[in-house]
């Protein structure tokens, strides 16, 4: 997950579930049918406190029994009933809203798997002698750039839970009856503050950061242990992670799984071992190449991790099935199994020879390998990879040896960490061929998105063409070129134009091209004042929209080899 904040307009939803400790006798907690609420405070006169004693005709929500059964409220009873100070009438009962201590705090799923869109949420237990609403709550993250205020009629009895989430339809562990509200309100990954108020009286708050000292919870809830529910719950040392699997829903449909017990009463947190799942792995390959099975749980050391000595066993699996057999993917496998060998490289220089290679081959460890066929000395001659193939060629003929060049594209200054893509390049190539490097594109679409179209002659002498699939765009000045030499020497540097096409010319200089025309790669000088090496760089070009080139997927280097 992303650590940074993430601003999403969501819907605030409160789930009331049902809790064991509210009575031994009490009957399993059951979820009533969804109760539609707006949620909106704006149009709501009692969505804060109700202290002139009418009637709340705002929106409705579940309410609690003793027994923590979820049920729609009965407002017709409240007709008549007059509530004074800071309470909110809720069928027929005139119920306070909370006071400083009321309500805990006791579970945080701050950072769901997957999406957080829709699945984040925080539970909070009622810890006095009564009932209240959290009718007129406010949620807040300490600076006020992020709150809501509870609009719903939630009644939730003595020793019970309500669950506060963006939506209970997506969020882990669902919920069968909830409301929304139109209100912006999201947790951080890693360290946020979640304040409970009333009118300016803070009920409680939770300040979780993992750089000081709190449990780094990704895919899992904070759960408070509870014995804490009666001391500080602002201190990480109270908190472990949920246990239970939560099934969600993500916004874009799929199943995600996370782990916690919202509406539940959580379990004593086992602190010598919380951090450690030491659930059933996956059978996988060793460092050693060697296949390591597992057959059940581990066991929790403490301070050291877990143990999986007892349920698991290491196997060669070249001893055990055959040579060709290695490990992959937490599988012995025989990676030649099905491979044909029969394309053999192209002829390749080794110093001044050309060697051929035989045109079958065999198979070994999943690679094909081919037996060289002959190694002829080129004497007077030069091997060269220029025109194709290795061949034995005049020296005139012989092209231009780059291997150990690269060609770098940098962003927004030239320190290494400036550097987004880097060319390295191998071989030979022919004089008067070009480099083309682009942003988004393919070699054969590239003329396509000029305007008029650029015609074949464009790309005739691209020798290479390397697409950086949107991993480098211009932006300024400050976007440099360079070209470094095998020793990692700077031997031409080069910046482009916004919006347009910058060409170098003969005597060294850049000209910015009136009017952003280009041919494409052609017409670059053969000598540049000032450029020692043997390739340099000839153009730059980026769209702009009364540009030839107007999509932003062509922007696009080109390097010359004279």
């Amino acid at each position: 997950m992303n650590p940074s904040r993430r601003l999403l307009t969501t819907s605030t939803t409160l789930l009331i579930l049902g809790l064991a400790g509210c009575g031994e006798s009490d009957p399993a907690p059951t979820a009533a049918a969804p109760v539609t609420d707006t949620g909106s405070t704006a149009t709501d006169a009692g969505a804060t406190v109700d202290t002139t004693g009418a009637t709340d005709t705002g929106s409705t929500g579940p309410i609690v029994d003793e027994g923590c059964v979820v049920s729609a409220p009965n407002q017709a009873l409240c007709e008549g009933i007059v509530c004074d100070g800071a309470t909110i009438c809720i069928s027929g009962e005139c119920v306070p809203q909370p006071t400083a201590g009321d309500l805990v705090i006791t579970e945080i799923l701050y950072n769901p798997p997957s999406h957080d869109l829709g699945q984040e949420w925080f539970e909070v237990k009622n810890v006095s002698d009564h009932h209240v609403t959290l009718r007129g709550m406010t949620v807040s993250n300490g600076d006020d750039s992020e709150t809501f205020t509870v609009a719903a009629l939630t009644l939730v009895p003595a020793g019970c839970l309500a669950v506060v989430a963006q939506d209970g339809a997506t969020a882990a562990g669902g919920a069968s009856s909830s409301w929304k509200g139109e209100e912006t309100f999201y947790l951080q990954n890693t360290r946020d503050q979640i304040i409970l108020s009333l009118e300016g009286v803070e009920i409680d708050r939770v300040e979780y950061d993992e750089d000081l000292g709190w449990p780094a919870a990704g895919g899992v809830s904070l759960a408070l242990d509870p014995e804490f529910e009666s001391g500080d719950n602002n201190d990480p040392a109270g908190w472990c992670f949920g246990v239970s699997p939560l099934e969600a829903t993500t916004p874009d449909g799929n199943k995600t799984w996370a782990k916690g017990s919202p509406g539940a009463q959580n379990p004593v947190c086992d602190f010598d071992c919380f951090k450690y799942d030491c659930s059933q792995r996956p059978d996988e390959c060793t460092e050693a190449g060697m296949l390591k099975l597992y057959s059940g749980d581990g066991v929790c050391i403490p301070e050291d991790g877990c143990d999986f000595s007892a349920v698991s066993e290491t196997l060669d699996c070249a001893v055990e099935y055959g040579a060709n057999f290695i490990c992959q993917d937490g599988a012995c496998v025989d990676p030649c199994e099905g491979m044909v060998c029969n394309t053999p490289p192209a002829n390749e220089c080794d110093g001044n020879s050309v060697v051929e290679y035989g045109a079958a081959g065999s198979c070994t460890a999943g690679e094909c390998v081919y037996p060289v066929t002959s190694t002829s000395d080129c004497g007077a001659q030069v091997c060269s990879t220029a025109m194709g193939p290795a061949a034995c060629v005049d020296a005139s003929e012989a092209g231009v040896p780059l291997t150990g060049y690269s060609i770098q594209l940098l962003q927004n200054g030239e320190t290494p960490d400036k550097v987004k893509v880097e060319v390295e390049l191998e071989g030979d190539y022919a004089h008067g061929q070009y480099i083309l490097v682009t942003r988004n594109t393919t070699l054969e679409a590239w003329p396509s998105l000029f305007t008029p179209a650029l015609d074949g002659s464009s790309i005739a002498s691209v020798a290479e063409h390397h697409d950086t699939e949107n991993s480098w765009q211009f932006n300024s000045v400050d976007d440099p070129v360079r070209i470094l030499d095998p020793t990692g020497q700077v031997v031409d540097l080069g910046s482009g134009v916004k919006n347009g096409v910058n060409r170098r010319q003969a005597d060294g200089s850049w000209l910015a091209v009136d009017g952003a025309i280009t041919a494409g790669a052609s017409g670059a000088p053969e000598v540049v004042a000032g450029v020692a090496g043997p390739l340099y760089i000839y153009e730059f070009g980026e769209a702009c929209g009364d540009c030839p080139l107007t999509d932003f997927n062509g922007n696009y280097v080109l390097i010359y080899i004279p």
